[in-house]
């Protein structure tokens, strides 16, 4: 078989309902058949609190998707990137977004929505994506009306 691997400090995803997702320390591995026409794709990212900040959550609910998993979800970062303890991001419930963060000192607060994209406010939520590949032709290409 054939492995391939690829890293990034930083990886930038534009996604036309989102908007801009930011990863950082990714690492993309590709598990390929010998005759190239089977594989695997394995993913490992950290998708940052900031630029959760930044993506736009496609539900009903609006804001963005930071909003919605720590005020309806109550998720928490799982990943230490500036090695201070791991950072807490607050929601408001009732509001449905974030209200105020906390350093990973335990002490500092940053309050106001913004907050995620302090540079103290540096940790982020580990993502893992695998995916079957399979050879596939593309038999023709239709334009579909507007």
């Amino acid at each position: 078989g054939h492995d391939i691997t690829a890293r990034a400090r930083e990886w930038n995803v534009v996604y036309p309902w989102t908007g801009t997702i930011q990863f950082v320390n990714t690492t993309m591995k590709l598990f390929l058949n010998e005759d190239f026409t089977a594989g695997i794709m394995e993913a490992g990212m950290i998708w940052t609190t900031c630029g959760l900040s930044r993506a736009l959550f496609p539900g009903a609910t609006g804001g963005s998707i930071l909003d919605f998993a720590v005020s309806v979800l109550g998720v928490e970062a799982d990943m230490d990137l500036d090695h201070d303890g791991l950072e807490k991001v607050k929601g408001d419930p009732a509001k449905g977004v974030v209200s105020e963060c906390i350093d990973g000192d335990g002490k500092t607060r940053i309050v106001g929505p913004d907050c995620a994209c302090d540079p103290r406010i540096a940790d982020g939520f580990s993502v893992a994506l695998r995916a079957d590949l399979v050879l596939a032709y593309i038999d023709g290409v239709t334009t579909l009306p507007p």
